[in-house]
Order: structure tokens, then C-alpha cells, then sequence
């Protein structure tokens, strides 16, 4: 079979200007085209190729990929002879399924991507969405960037069923990258939520999954804490939600273990619950240890202001529920 060679504008970039977005990042897709073809360019895909061309974007040849064990790299890829169609139907949403021909605005969309961002619906593009399980929090995330107004599709939700045994697969790197991409987003706190309303909250996240099915209304106090902290940092937002995973061990505990964060923004986490668990006992402190406690803040006054901050909002929130 001999394709006729194209390259089509592909992925997020085509959904964010249907969507009227700014588009920050371009990736490309060749159709028809050997390796050879670009030899000149650098390689900067490991498993698969993938070149980068003199304006920084990321030119693909088209692939399709069959799943042959568990894990991310658990993948045997394709790339003689693959039509575009076959390239857009291995991509996870439909929404981002849809390619682009800038040399004659026009779009091709088969699985039709459109229609859904029309809808507001996040709908799997076909059954390679399976195939890999970071693709169950990517789905959460995209609801996250967009929005509550966005659902997601009853046939998309009874695949994610199938996948909970190989959640527990995902690489706690991968995780904590697809947690700081959504870390920025306005709705960042309906990452958990939709994995909770998806019920496989527990499967990525344990500790925050048990406060779930133990207490929804604690986590459900959680998550509107969470959602004050829009404009603060992501130790925050991550604090408003693992106090009251650990507001009973605060004093002892030592690690996250839901998520593998960066040391120093574990280490700020615990520092911030420690700390607001002793600022809430001070009355009954002698002003000798009184002191101490607020020269040690002082030392770190962008952690001093998360503390009060955080004190306060909670406060807030909890008087809210009672």
C-alpha cells in the first residue's frame, strides 16, 4: 500500500483552536513517510520516531500500537503504511482525535471530535483507550482544564470499570506529572472529584479513596478547601486535602504515600500540617515556646503565610459545614 505523504497539524493544538484557546504547544503528524525521509532533523522520541523540527515543534510519523504486557512501556508500535486515520484512533479522547491540513483549511475528524466539543462530552476515541491507565487520570484532568460544565461519556465510564486492575500499574512519576499539569487549572479540585465519581479514586490514590468511602462529607469539605487555594501553590492545594487524610497522625507521620511528590514539596506539605497542628494549640503554650514557634516561621515567611492562610481558610470552611 502506498500513502499518499502528508503532514496534518494534530493532538491539543487542533482542539484548542476549535476551542478558541491559545495554542501553546504544535505537534505534527507525517503520513506516508519513511524515517529516512527525515534524517535530517533531530530524533527526540525514544520509543517511537519522533523529530523536532527548526521551529521547536514535534513532527510524528504516523503509528499505531498494539499492547502485548502491563505498563506504560508494554507497547510494540507500527509506522510502515499507517493511514491517519489508524494514528487518531490510538489517541485518547476525541476531542483530541481530530487533525488538521493547514495547507488547505480543512479538518479530519472520523471519530467526530466536534461534535463532542460541541457537546462538552469527554468520550474515549476507540478501545486502545485501555490500553494504558495513566489515560483514566488524563480523562480527570481534561475535566479538570475544562471544566463541570463538561461530562464524560456512559460508555467511556464503563470502560474505565475494566481498567481498575492495572491502575495500580501507573508509574508514581507519571502520576505526580499529570498532578502538576492540573495543578495551575481553575478547577484542579475536580481531578479527585471525577476520579471519585469514576470510582477509582482509591485505585490511584489509597489514602484519599478510603477518606472518600469512609467520610464523603469530609471529603467533600476537602475538596471545597481545596478550590479556596485557586491562586496558591500546589503544597496547598495538596495540604487542603491530606489534612484530613492524616489530621489524626499529623504529628507523626513522615511521608505521603498516595504520591510520589518532590522531596521539597513533600517536605513543605508536612511542614505546613505540623505546623498548623501546633499554631492551633498555642493557647495553651507558655510564651517561651510561643516565641520559638513564630522565630521558626519567620526563617521561612512564604510558609509562615501558607500556615495563617491555611488556618484561616480552614476555619472558614469547617464553619460553613457546621
Amino acid at each position: 500500500m502506498s500513502l499518499n505523504k502528508k503532514i496534518y497539524l494534530v493532538g491539543g493544538a487542533v482542539r484548542d483552536k476549535l476551542m478558541g484557546i491559545p495554542i501553546c504547544d504544535k505537534d505534527y503528524v507525517a503520513v506516508g513517510f519513511s524515517e529516512d525521509e527525515f534524517s535530517h532533523l533531530p530524533k527526540v522520541g525514544k520509543d517511537f520516531p519522533v523529530y523536532l523540527q527548526a521551529d521547536g515543534t514535534e513532527l510524528a510519523l504516523a503509528r499505531v500500537e498494539k499492547k502485548v504486557a502491563l505498563g506504560y512501556n508494554g507497547f510494540t508500535t507500527k509506522i510502515k503504511d499507517v493511514t491517519l486515520k489508524e494514528d487518531l484512533a490510538r489517541r485518547d479522547l476525541t476531542i483530541n482525535s481530530i487533525a488538521y491540513d493547514e495547507s488547505t483549511n480543512t479538518y479530519i475528524d472520523p471519530y467526530n471530535g466536534q461534535q463532542d466539543i460541541k457537546n462538552k462530552l469527554l468520550k474515549h476515541t476507540s478501545k486502545a483507550f485501555c490500553e494504558d491507565p495513566l489515560r483514566v487520570l488524563r480523562l480527570a484532568r481534561f475535566r479538570a482544564k475544562l471544566g463541570s460544565s463538561w461530562s464524560i461519556d456512559e460508555s467511556t465510564k464503563d470502560l474505565v470499570v475494566t481498567m481498575r486492575s492495572e491502575l495500580s500499574s501507573l508509574q508514581p512519576d507519571r502520576v505526580y506529572k499529570e498532578i502538576d499539569k492540573a495543578s495551575n487549572y481553575k478547577e484542579f479540585h475536580l481531578l479527585f472529584e471525577t476520579l471519585a465519581q469514576l470510582d477509582v479514586l482509591e485505585d490511584i490514590f489509597p489514602c484519599v479513596g478510603e477518606l472518600y468511602k469512609k467520610d464523603k462529607k469530609t471529603f467533600l469539605i476537602a475538596i471545597d478547601l481545596m478550590r479556596c487555594f485557586l491562586f496558591n501553590s500546589l503544597e496547598l492545594k495538596l495540604s487542603a486535602i491530606y489534612y484530613f487524610v492524616y489530621r489524626d497522625t499529623i504529628n507523626t507521620i513522615e511521608s505521603i504515600t498516595d504520591i510520589k511528590l518532590p522531596k521539597k514539596i513533600e517536605a513543605n506539605i508536612l511542614t505546613l500540617l505540623k505546623k498548623h497542628s501546633i499554631l492551633c494549640e498555642l493557647d495553651s503554650k507558655d510564651d517561651v515556646f510561643i516565641e520559638r514557634f513564630f522565630r521558626d516561621c519567620k526563617r521561612d515567611k512564604k510558609l509562615l503565610e501558607e500556615i495563617l492562610l491555611f488556618n484561616k481558610t480552614l476555619f472558614t470552611i469547617c464553619k460553613k459545614y457546621h
